[in-house]
């Protein structure tokens, strides 16, 4: 048994998980980071995921591997929203823009 652990995608989270129940995978987003995501971009990892399992044959490689393609890229989205959220409207980003809040 190994010590490693993966850690989270989000920057600011510090949970892990273990790197031997998970060999296959090389960063993670925790349950409660996976809460944070949109629910949209939850739901296209989960049917990218799905269909990519789905394809069995040798024709269904290029389907596969644009599947594969198509989760990466999302997942992408997914670490890039939960590291730069979008600010939300209000006082705060008022004064920012006007440059009298810090």
């Amino acid at each position: 048994m190994t010590d490693r652990r993966i850690p989270c995608e989000r920057k600011s989270c510090k949970r892990t998980a273990p790197a031997d129940k998970l060999p296959e995978f090389t960063a993670i987003i925790c349950a409660k980071c996976w809460k944070l995501v949109p629910q949209r971009l939850r739901s296209r990892q989960r049917r990218l995921r799905r269909l990519a399992r789905s394809k069995r044959g040798r024709r269904d490689d290029i389907y596969r591997r644009r599947c594969y393609e198509a989760d990466n890229r999302n997942w992408e989205t997914m670490v890039r929203y939960l590291n730069n959220p979008p600010k939300p409207e209000g006082l705060e980003s008022f004064l920012e823009e006007t440059g009298i809040g810090t």
